[in-house]
């Protein structure tokens, strides 16, 4: 059994739905070639988090909102 203490609830959830959303970015990306599984699986390139950022507002931008994106794109190191 899990138990998520309610004050970490939301946050969980939000870092899990961005997690979900990476996952669905690199099959998608590894079905059309453009990357390979290792530059998927790896730390990912500045190159890559550049990509994924763009794919969230183009791609998913229901899935997520705004405020979401920024707090999870903040503090990225590119």
């Amino acid at each position: 059994m899990l138990f998520i203490p309610p004050h970490l609830a939301e946050e969980v959830i939000e870092i899990s739905e961005i997690i979900s959303l990476r996952d669905e970015f690199g099959h998608q990306h590894l079905r059309e070639g453009k990357y390979t599984p290792g530059q998927i699986d790896a730390k990912r390139t500045q190159e890559i988090e550049k990509d994924f950022a763009n794919w969230l507002t183009t791609d998913k931008k229901g899935q997520i909102t705004p405020e979401q994106r920024e707090k999870y794109l903040k503090g990225r190191t590119w």
